[in-house]
């Protein structure tokens, strides 16, 4: 039962160990909050189908900042509550160009990329 003692053990022995471990108290059941609500998961399901089809339009097939094919949709105003899915402040642009309108912000408000998100229009 006794075993010697290692100073890498954090205690002698196993009476030792029963003697100084608190015991396990069973902790109440707490449900995982959801890192999605159930509204914007279905704003996300028609956003997705909408992107798909604003993707495939012609007229946005190549992006007018690198003209390399169109990935990503920007969204003017910002994606926060009904602005999701508005698509009069989409943008259809590359990688890339996406990147450049995030890194620039003064570039883009001056051309057009991005808008004002406090007022409205």
């Amino acid at each position: 039962m006794f075993k010697q003692f290692n100073s890498l053990n954090k205690y002698c022995s196993a009476p030792c160990k029963l003697k100084n471990t608190k015991p396990k108290v069973n902790q109440p059941f707490k449900p995982k909050i959801s890192p999605v609500s159930k509204k914007q998961a279905v704003r996300l399901l028609q956003y997705s189908a909408d992107r798909k089809v604003f993707l495939d339009k012609p007229e946005n097939a190549k992006c007018p900042i690198t003209g390399w094919p169109t990935t990503d949709v920007h969204h003017k105003r910002g994606r926060i509550g009904d602005l999701l899915l508005d698509q009069r402040y989409w943008v259809a642009l590359s990688r890339e160009g996406h990147d450049y309108v995030e890194d620039n912000p003064i570039w883009a408000k001056e051309n057009g990329y991005s808008l004002d998100r406090l007022t409205k229009e």
